[in-house]
């Protein structure tokens, strides 16, 4: 997730969609900057993020800098 997370943010992807891929709360500590960088993000069903990783999101959200519009996940 690291190595993904800094090259999206040298890049102009706008959109990321990472379904199936085991993201636990770690991963998503290290996906969280790209709220700064992406419109869209779309995580699919990923039940090991739990609710510390959504906490990480929903403070990567609340920073004034965030461009995320749209955040998909199914648990």
């Amino acid at each position: 997730m690291s190595i993904l997370a800094e090259g999206a943010t040298r890049t102009n992807i706008k959109e990321l969609t990472l379904i199936n891929n085991k993201i636990g709360s770690r991963g998503i500590k290290r996906i969280a900057p790209l709220t700064k960088h992406l419109a869209s993000l779309t995580l699919g069903i990923h039940e090991r993020i739990g609710d510390g990783g959504a906490e990480i999101l929903a403070d990567a959200l609340k920073e004034p800098d965030a461009t995320l519009e749209t955040l998909s996940m199914f648990f």
